[in-house]
């Protein structure tokens, strides 16, 4: 966690609360996703990822807003659909 607090450039770093995910990706705890992003009707959320996905990993699993199931897509794909939703991505080295 402090690794990606530096790498964020950031001086306090949380997780969101309950209450936050409701109001911006309209989901619970337990339940976050990629895939909630295309709830954020106001872009305020970046997605964040680690960097050594895209050197190890050409398919990545997400819950499709339920975490009962998982979607498998390529990362780049992934990556593409979240920047084309209008949120915006930032890969980081941990």
């Amino acid at each position: 966690m402090k690794k990606l607090k530096e790498n964020l450039s950031t001086s306090r770093f949380s997780f969101a609360h309950p209450e936050e995910l409701a109001m911006k990706l309209g989901i619970t705890s337990g339940a976050v996703s990629p895939f909630n992003l295309f709830n954020d009707k106001q872009h305020q959320v970046t997605f964040i990822i680690d960097a050594d996905i895209f050197k190890n990993e050409e398919l990545i699993g997400c819950h499709p807003n339920i975490n009962t199931a998982t979607v498998i897509l390529r990362t780049k794909d992934l990556l593409q659909i979240i920047k084309l939703n209008g949120n915006s991505v930032k890969a980081v080295q941990l």
